[in-house]
């Protein structure tokens, strides 16, 4: 056996340590590099798994839109959801590639989806209430006369289905004359309006029995102007029509359209009744306004050329299933 001296073999013995340390120490940066790896690989995949879940486990939550190979995350689902509502609504400038459908907003158990390049058109699920604003007879200072009851257009000093006499809520509510085609009711106005007539005219407005029209809610972020075209269908009856963007309803609730267009989709369109719960789907062609007035014919052809180009009965089956 070869012998050292004592300072030899404490230094051999010393840098045996040292080596047997640096092993120890690339073994633990090694093992950690790879903790790493897979921790980041099972979080990725977790990730894409909650995608995956909530995109095609929630009714409404999340759809993703390919904008120059960039992906965007359209949600309601507080997992992917907005940091803020001016981000949110800034999302709704991007382009929504063909045949996909994104999550918009939800009022009450309605979800409102955008469903075509630029968001130009919007489609929804809802009932039917019945609005008589506009008609001749909706309203009549004595109870029970009008086609509605007088509690839905107001109440004094805060009258919204009612014209008054300084245009304001506050304001004094005018009766129709002799002239006017239903004299002792009261001038019931729309949101939609022949801004060529005077404001106690009653055919300034858009009439509710003639014209099949469609209500949109206040807090509605659709970005529908007045006059916009609408098709609604019956999922029933099957029955379907035309009809415009005329009248702005209370928050919290969509789903209300015209007597006219609740008969042109074969629901019962008495405005005292509660209308009804059986499903229609409402599709809101955005940007097409031309003001009023319009006649109904005019209203059934373009709505359904509008409807056509849009892809028909096929893209709307594709689109609410």
């Amino acid at each position: 056996m070869k012998r050292f001296q004592d300072g030899e073999e404490i230094r051999f013995h010393t840098m045996q340590k040292q080596t047997s340390m640096k092993s120890v120490v690339l073994w633990i940066v090694a093992i950690g590099a790879a903790f790493v790896i897979l921790v980041s690989t099972v979080s990725f995949a977790s990730d894409l798994t909650t995608y995956k879940s909530i995109s095609t486990g929630m009714d409404h939550s999340a759809y993703v839109a390919m904008n120059q190979n960039i992906p965007f995350v359209f949600s309601s689902d507080p997992r992917l959801g907005f940091k803020n509502t001016k981000e949110r609504h800034g999302t709704t400038s991007l382009s929504v590639p063909a045949g996909m459908k994104i999550f918009f907003q939800r009022i009450g158990k309605s979800s409102i989806y955008q469903t075509k390049k630029h968001g130009s058109v919007y489609v929804f699920k809802a009932g039917m209430h019945i609005d008589a604003d506009g008609a001749f007879t909706a309203y009549h200072p004595h109870p029970g006369k009008g086609l509605d009851n007088l509690g839905n257009a107001g109440r004094p000093g805060n009258w919204w289905g009612i014209v008054t006499h300084n245009a304001r809520r506050s304001g004094k509510p005018v009766l129709q004359v002799s002239t006017d085609p239903a004299p002792g009711y009261y001038v019931s106005g729309t949101s939609l309006q022949d801004t060529t007539k005077e404001n106690n005219d009653p055919t300034r407005y858009v009439n509710s029995e003639a014209i099949p029209f469609f209500v949109l809610p206040g807090d509605s972020r659709i970005p529908a102007t007045m006059g916009d075209f609408g098709y609604v269908l019956n999922l029933n009856t099957l029955m379907s029509s035309g009809c415009i963007y005329a009248d702005v309803g209370p928050d919290n609730k969509i789903g209300e359209g015209s007597i006219a267009l609740a008969r042109a989709v074969g629901i019962p369109s008495d405005p005292k009744g509660e209308g009804t719960n059986d499903k229609m789907i409402y599709v809101v062609f955005t940007d097409t306004s031309q003001g009023w007035p319009v006649d109904k014919e005019y209203i059934d052809s373009h709505s359904d050329q509008l409807f056509e180009q849009w892809g028909g009965m096929k893209r709307l089956h594709r689109e609410m299933h």
